[in-house]
């Protein structure tokens, strides 16, 4: 079917946003276009209406969509330039993105950059594929904040934070989702849902599939005492925790929980020597 469109326009004194359409599809003749342009339009609350949890998305989106067909197969370009774009909740810089639809599969891919406010860059290459609800998306990082993990690691820590550099790669379902690669991760924190405790560290941590583990990483407490510490965290998809920890370190703190939090077991705890 032919679908013609002229001089359509929706905007919003919201955030000044504007949409555009105009041209022609047609799934019959590859030289018509229908052309889509955004002017700061909220990804946030675009994503959220389409309520998949592991599209958290946000920004504001300006640039064009170019909808036609190839071989009477649906085709579209995207180059939309997306200020202050956020993942998960956490702002990651203005992102440069170049998509389009791969009329084979269908999936959406997916190339571009983010700067974020200290000029560093973050390449991402990947795709989304809405059929079958996949995704696989690679961060190559020269500075990239990590607190976007914080959603997926939420049963166990909390208060995940820092700068990471190094390669990761998000991937899975829509319903589960996890990352493999490794990262250098400077000014790093991270809490620990149960000892409700809080540790900072500078190093490298490694994440596998199903394993994320560090080796010999200094931990701060609260208190600034330090502790050597390595350890390994099995999971599965980010639920279903096992986790060994071996530390070394004197007057270090290892449990800090309030008689609200824990009336069995409240207090502060600790500890010296290796274990």
């Amino acid at each position: 079917s032919r679908i013609e469109v002229q001089n359509f326009a929706i905007s919003s004194d919201t955030k000044d946003q504007l949409l555009t359409i105009e041209g022609v599809y047609s799934p019959k003749e590859e030289n018509e276009n229908l052309d889509i342009h955004l002017k700061n339009i909220d990804l946030e609350y675009i994503f959220s209406s389409l309520a998949i949890d592991a599209l958290q998305f946000s920004g504001a989106a300006t640039g064009d969509i170019i909808a036609s067909s190839i071989k009477g197969q649906p085709y579209a370009e995207v180059n939309l330039n997306v200020h202050d774009f956020g993942f998960n909740q956490t702002t990651l810089g203005d992102l440069k993105l170049f998509s389009d639809l791969d009329t084979e599969t269908l999936k959406v891919n997916m190339k571009g950059n983010i700067t974020n406010e200290n000029n560093k860059l973050t390449n991402i290459d990947g795709f989304i594929n809405p059929i079958n609800s996949e995704l696989s998306i690679n961060f190559d990082a020269e500075e990239v904040n990590v607190a976007f993990l914080n959603k997926y690691v939420s049963t166990l820590f909390n208060n995940v934070k820092g700068s990471g550099s190094g390669h990761v790669h998000l991937f899975g379902n829509f319903s589960k989702v996890t990352v493999e690669g490794e990262a250098y991760i400077e000014n790093g924190g991270i809490g620990i849902n149960f000892l409700n405790t809080n540790y900072s560290f500078t190093d490298t941590i490694v994440m596998k599939e199903d394993l994320i583990y560090f080796s010999d990483i200094d931990f701060h407490d609260e208190k600034g005492n330090i502790a050597k510490v390595s350890g390994r965290v099995a999971h599965d998809y980010f639920s279903n925790f096992m986790y060994y920890v071996d530390l070394n370190g004197e007057n270090f703190m290892v449990y800090n929980a309030p008689e609200k939090l824990n009336p069995m077991f409240y207090g502060t705890v600790f500890a010296t020597g290796t274990g």
